[in-house]
């Protein structure tokens, strides 16, 4: 026969009775009811038995035991087994039925039953589920909590770095307007003359800089343009050397042959800045990175990920680090959400650009060897040569750097004393620089340091040009150039800004000049627009 401790220990529950059917002992289940069920106290106070047994029964009871059923009244839990008669005395071993409401209510332990019951093997399986659950939506939370507080603190770096931006640009006109007319005056010592071109080229290699901030400035993916690939990589060099810091050299290698992409340009150079920075994150002390562009064939495609674009030809924008890499189980996930090597990394950079990539129509791939270094390229469709012939006249080609050709059409000096403008610009003395330049091209300009002066003025006269800063306290440029156009007012509407407005707000006759703000620049769109 086995041991009395042995039986005891497959049933969660049992319950020892003297010959008067006394309780002398209970367990496990019992131990969390000792106030109620403790030895002494009769065994029909406590139970009753479903199956009517009488005290003078238990005499009855085999050795190999009998089965019984019980309603424990204390907790209303029902209880079955058998009962087994020892020498003097009676044990009977049960195992819980749970009622569903006892389920429901959460009262049961996995103590309350016995070793490999099923039941009890079912609702471990359920506990664990949820305490999986409970974890995941912790973390979730969590997470999002992370999110949204990393969101909300880039929007007000993003709004700050516009801000800041958009005053550098106004500062920069300043001097390279001032520049202008000095270089202009013939009274200008000889030797001064040097001097003032390096204030002039300083102040342009500085705007390149706060085009890069005005550019990050829209974190979401802005309209799609034209983009010539090279020119931005170039123009945003000196940016993104100081992204990667004092001690590692970045090197630029400019191959797309003037290959130009249909993208996002502001979420397009914020993927290079975040490459560009986990670059310098995986370098320990100083070493190098460059950022390298491509133009890659059909028939060459063997590194392309594949599902990867399809289309004739590919710009490949490549930044190599001589980082510490990656290991290979590191890279198979480097591009999958919330997977980071970092610390207080959120897993979310590689996974933003490879998906921008994808809702560019390209994708984007990775090489990497421990202690050697990373490549994260970026495939992305190159626009075909019919498409860059179709002219595409909008209302902000002079956005960039580049020029309105304007060969052949006659200066505004030509025969313009009957011509006006009316300049809006809140910042004083870009409002002097602007008025002083645009008199030298032989128009009568009038002033206005806000939007509500400007209305005053055109209530009073009537102007051949607006020329209007867009970000101004109270009204601005915008709306301005809404309520002019609405009354039909002026004949040709200039804005000017360090950020360009999105396309829809434009009307298609406006033009739109990009600040810092030089004197070729106004040329340019005033010869093209007289």
């Amino acid at each position: 026969m086995m041991k009395i401790k042995q039986i005891l220990g497959l049933f969660p529950a049992y319950i020892m009775l003297s010959t008067d059917g006394n309780i002398l002992e209970t367990g496990p289940y019992f131990d969390r009811y000792k106030n109620d069920v403790h030895p002494g106290v009769s065994f029909f106070e406590v139970f009753s038995c479903q199956t009517h047994w009488r005290l003078e029964e238990f005499s009855r009871v085999p050795e190999l035991g009998h089965p019984i059923r019980l309603h424990f009244l204390q907790s209303g839990a029902l209880l079955q087994g058998m009962v087994i008669p020892v020498a003097d005395r009676y044990i009977i071993l049960v195992n819980l039925i749970p009622t569903a409401e006892a389920i429901i209510k959460g009262e049961l332990q996995i103590d309350d039953f016995g070793l490999g019951d099923p039941l009890a093997s079912g609702m471990l399986s359920i506990i664990m589920q949820q305490a999986s659950l409970e974890e995941a939506r912790q973390s979730s939370q969590a997470l999002a909590i992370e999110q949204e507080r990393t969101s909300a603190l880039l929007d007000r770096v993003s709004r700050m770095a516009g801000y800041v931006a958009h005053d550098f640009n106004n500062f920069l006109s300043i001097i390279e307007l001032n520049s202008d007319l000095l270089l202009h005056d013939r009274t200008l010592d000889a030797h001064l003359i040097p001097k003032v071109q390096m204030i002039k080229e300083t102040a342009q290699r500085t705007s390149e800089t706060t085009y890069s901030l005005m550019t990050l400035a829209k974190l979401k993916y802005d309209s799609r343009s034209l983009i010539d690939i090279d020119e931005l990589v170039e123009k945003n060099g000196n940016f993104l050397r100081t992204v990667a810091g004092p001690n590692i050299e970045l090197v630029v290698d400019l191959n797309a042959a003037g290959r130009h992409v249909h993208a996002a340009k502001g979420a397009l150079l914020n993927c290079l800045v975040n490459l560009v920075i986990n670059s310098r994150d995986s370098i320990a002390e100083t070493g190098r990175i460059v950022v390298s562009t491509r133009v890659q064939r059909d028939e060459s495609k063997s590194d392309l990920p594949v599902g990867g674009p399809r289309a004739a030809e590919h710009v490949c924008i490549a930044i190599n680090d001589t980082g510490s890499g990656m290991t290979e189980e590191v890279a198979r996930q480097a591009f999958e959400p919330l997977f980071s090597t970092k610390a207080r990394g959120n897993g979310m950079g590689l996974a933003s650009v490879r998906e921008f990539c994808r809702e560019m129509g390209g994708d984007a791939s990775l090489w990497t060897l421990p202690n050697i270094g990373t490549t994260i390229t970026l495939h992305l469709a190159a626009v075909s040569t019919a498409d860059l012939a179709v002219p595409q006249r909008s209302p902000v080609e002079v956005d960039d750097y580049r020029s309105i050709e304007v060969s052949g059409r006659p200066s505004a000096a030509e025969g313009a004393s009957t011509r006006s403008v009316l300049v809006v610009e809140d910042e004083p003395y870009a409002r002097e620089a602007l008025k002083e330049t645009l008199e030298n091209l032989g128009l009568r300009v009038v002033v206005a340091a806000s939007g509500s002066e400007a209305i005053t003025h055109l209530k009073r006269e009537r102007f051949d040009f607006l020329l209007a800063d867009v970000m101004m306290p109270g009204m601005s440029g915008l709306v301005l150039a809404r309520w002019v156009a609405q009354r039909n007012l002026i004949e040709q509407i200039v804005l000017m800004s360090g950020q360009l407005p999105a396309a829809e707000a434009l009307d298609a006759s406006w033009q739109f000049i990009r600040k810092p703000l030089n004197e070729q620049r106004i040329r340019d769109v005033f010869c093209a627009i007289s």
